[in-house]
């Protein structure tokens, strides 16, 4: 069982930064119980760049069945539509990367 790495990227227009930092933040009250729910679910992290005007949502799975398990997750598809409401514009598809390695700290 190989674990995977998905990613999700958007960008957004600079003056959106503010709003948008806020609504991201304000995710994790609905996203964090939903998602603890998923199998195989390891780990998420979300974060915002105000240079380069990004966000990311990257998530760590068991398996790719188990990843794939969150772009069918109806709070994670709202959380996207109030941020895209906002202005992010997001990558698609949504990448699931295949681990080679890992350092531990």
């Amino acid at each position: 069982m190989t674990p995977i790495v998905r990613i999700s990227r958007g960008n957004f227009p600079p003056e959106r930064y503010e709003p948008l930092h806020s609504a991201f933040a304000a995710s994790r009250s609905t996203l964090e119980s939903a998602m603890r729910r998923l199998r195989g679910h390891r780990m998420s992290y979300a974060a915002i760049d105000r240079d380069s005007s990004s966000i990311v949502f990257v998530s760590f799975w068991d398996d790719l069945d188990a990843a794939k398990q969150l772009g069918q997750l109806p709070e994670m598809q709202e959380a996207a539509g109030e941020l895209v409401k906002l202005g992010v514009q997001f990558e698609r598809p949504v990448i699931n990367y295949s681990t080679l390695w890992r350092v531990a700290g």
